[in-house]
């Protein structure tokens, strides 16, 4: 289980819950949300190299001297005589809207967590399990239900998918069972997402 701390309760209420609710789960959701490394870095390097080459020609050209990093003649030339209901120019800019919307959505869509936030009462503590904690979990609670085994958990956005091997002749029973059973450890555990159950179970000879 993954855990993360913030600042210190107020002097005199130690032990007492913080932020209950919806404010806590904020604080759990934004803790554990993908920084999206890939996409900060890519838009870093080339924005950097961009401005870069810019300034250097920029500078270079007011010093009677222009420096010719990247060959834009043919493109200057292009932009010059090019109309702006050709084909041309507008592919370019397509593209580059095309690339800001990119970016724009990836810092402000929410990208799927690696663990999964479970709610809390505190905003100054926010926790997590893993994926595979979290089935370890769910399938041994189904285990624990007599007549089911060989319990496999697949854990979806907002369902998990049980399957479990059962007899025959209690199929109705045991499936019944083990999504109560799943159900209780889900509400034990609390995970930030809400869940829905569903169970399906492989008859064996018993």
């Amino acid at each position: 289980m993954t855990t993360r701390a913030g600042r210190s309760s107020a002097p005199g209420r130690a032990g007492v819950p913080v932020g209950r609710g919806t404010r806590a789960a904020r604080v759990a959701r934004s803790a554990f949300r993908p920084r999206r490394i890939v996409t900060s870095l890519v838009a870093a390097v080339v924005l950097t190299a961009s401005g870069t080459i810019v300034a250097i020609e920029v500078f270079s050209t007011m010093g009677g001297h222009a420096a010719r990093l990247v060959p834009y003649g043919r493109t200057e030339h292009w932009a010059q005589h090019a109309a702006w209901r050709s084909w041309g120019v507008l592919a370019v800019c397509a593209a580059v809207a095309l690339v800001g919307v990119w970016f724009l959505l990836a810092g402000l869509v929410p990208g799927r967590p690696r663990v999964v936030p479970l709610r809390g009462d505190n905003r100054d503590l926010a926790m997590a399990v893993t994926p595979a904690g979290l089935r370890n979990a769910l399938a041994a609670a189904a285990e624990d239900v007599e007549g089911a085994s060989q319990a496999h958990v697949v854990l979806g956005r907002h369902k998990v998918r049980v399957s479990v091997h059962c007899p025959s002749h209690e199929v109705d029973a045991v499936k019944a069972q083990v999504r109560v059973s799943v159900q209780e450890k889900l509400n034990e555990v609390r995970p930030l997402a809400g869940y829905r159950v569903a169970v399906r179970a492989r008859t064996r000879r018993g």
